[in-house]
């Protein structure tokens, strides 16, 4: 289409899609609207969005880490595993890189999105 644009499908229930596209998935309703923003609404109002299509997009929701909402430290972590050559260093299973060559310290804080409680 000229200028990029797709042409209006049938008028749909932006509801009735949500709740479609979730349908199965881990991702609730509520998670999937408020990551839409109004752009998005008026693409599935009109019909330009698929079910198919915003499904997609809600089970990357799903996918997004979530960092814990105050600094923890890798030896709270169920990732950490800790040096046999040092007491405080350590690897991070969940695929943290280290600052410094020598590992992880284990009581630094920190914000980290792979942090799991044990």
């Amino acid at each position: 289409m000229p200028g990029g644009t797709v042409p209006d499908g049938a008028a749909q229930d932006v509801d009735a899609v949500l709740h479609r596209a979730v349908a199965g998935t881990p991702v609730a309703v509520e998670t999937l609207r408020a990551a839409l923003d109004d752009d998005d609404v008026v693409e599935i109002t009109h019909g330009r969005l698929s079910v198919a299509e915003v499904r997609a997009f809600a089970e990357t929701l799903d996918q997004w880490p979530v960092e814990p909402p105050e600094a923890v430290t890798c030896a709270t972590c169920t990732h950490y595993r800790r040096s046999e050559h040092h007491p405080h260093l350590g690897t991070c299973a969940a695929g943290v890189i280290p600052g410094g060559a020598a590992g992880l310290w284990d009581t630094d804080r920190r914000h980290c999105p792979h942090w799991r409680q044990p």
